[in-house]
């Protein structure tokens, strides 16, 4: 079996990709929830939910893409014996969240 990345898989068990798995659907999650999210304060009102357009969907967008270059990352690292991929991305998706609890807040308030 081999690696997209090139060469051949460093563990049987091929953990690194289940790894990169879960990151795809947490940022797919998070950019659904985000759609959401901006679909329902845009129907408030179109400036309310302009933030949410403008900030939360691209940081999700740019969660999915991290993941899809940590996976490569950490393929190469792994098979290099080198230095695994940083802590961007789950600060990104920490990042994300607390925006999307801010939407959700901000949904709160304009229909309550």
């Amino acid at each position: 079996m081999s690696d997209p990345v090139g060469g051949e898989l460093f563990d049987p068990g091929a953990q690194n990709e289940r790894t990169a798995l879960a990151w795809r659907r947490t940022a797919l999650a998070l950019l659904a929830a985000a759609l959401v999210g901006a679909r329902l304060l845009v129907s408030d009102g179109w400036a309310a939910g302009l933030w949410a357009v403008v900030l939360v969907l691209p940081a999700s967008a740019w969660v999915l893409w991290m993941a899809n270059r940590r996976y490569a990352k950490a393929s190469a690292a792994l098979a290099g014996r080198t230095a695994l991929p940083d802590g961007r991305l789950p600060t990104a998706v920490a990042a994300v969240t607390v925006g999307l609890g801010l939407m959700e807040l901000q949904y709160l308030l304009t229909v309550a």
